[in-house]
């Protein structure tokens, strides 16, 4: 089962996500793009949008795991007092509570049990508020599937934009750990690392003829990373500096 917290989607859920609009992120933009389109920013105003950010997130996290261990510590009185009472479990107390019910009324359970749960299934189904909650939990999941999707987008530098593109393996495993980018690159890491080496072997000499900060001497059968190996060591190194990450080197 998916862990719960963030990811508490079903399968089927995001099995709704293909195929439509809303699993569609645009091509991520070029590094030079960004940096002549993005406008001076006020150090000072974007301190304190951080702050009040982190602190929503943290509350946020804090209220999700005191509603996740209450939850749990609810569950497990239930299942404490149903064994107490000789039942195997709280849902078989529950059911064998409602049975006698039936038969104090003169119903036969095995008929009258199945007729009154479609019956409050279809009343719940056709309630206002359940069909909000059933909209907005929609909407939740479309939102869960665009944010998982821009990573991946930004990951593969515009290649992948629509979730379509993936491979079932990866979409498997996604449904499982609830996870996108680390489903991806568990299926595809090495691939996006040979890939970066391709694209070095192909790209012009002058890069690797010029020395960058922080190196003195490369062997003459090694060269310095290039920008996208620097990426794909970041994803799995993500406490390396950019000095460090400078001073890495490849075999030819």
């Amino acid at each position: 089962m998916p862990p719960k917290g963030d990811f508490d989607f079903t399968a089927e859920e995001l099995d709704a996500l293909f195929g439509t609009e809303s699993q569609e992120t645009p091509p991520a933009e070029s590094n030079n793009a960004t940096e002549q389109q993005t406008p001076p920013t006020e150090p000072q105003a974007n301190t304190t949008t951080t702050s009040v950010e982190d602190t929503v997130e943290t509350t946020k996290a804090f209220a999700r795991r005191l509603s996740e261990r209450t939850s749990k510590a609810v569950a497990e009185e239930r299942e404490a007092i149903a064994h107490k009472l000789g039942y195997q479990s709280y849902d078989d107390m529950m059911k064998t509570t409602e049975n006698r019910r039936l038969e104090d009324s003169g119903l036969d359970p095995a008929i009258a049990a199945p007729v009154i749960n479609q019956l409050v299934e279809e009343r719940l189904k056709n309630m206002p508020q359940m069909q909000e909650l059933a909209e907005l939990r929609a909407l939740k999941v479309q939102e869960y599937g665009k944010q998982q999707l821009a990573e991946i987008t930004k990951l593969t530098d515009g290649k992948i934009t629509k979730l379509d593109q993936l491979p079932k393996e990866v979409i498997d495993i996604w449904k499982q750990t609830g996870d996108l980018k680390k489903a991806y690159l568990q299926v595809e890491g090495e691939n996006l690392i040979m890939a970066a080496r391709r694209t070095q072997s192909q790209g012009s000499v002058t890069h690797m003829a010029t020395p960058q900060s922080g190196v003195s001497s490369i062997p003459t059968d090694r060269r310095l990373l290039t920008e996208e190996e620097k990426r794909v060591w970041k994803l799995f190194n993500p406490q390396m500096t950019d000095e460090e990450l400078n001073k890495q080197t490849t075999k030819k």
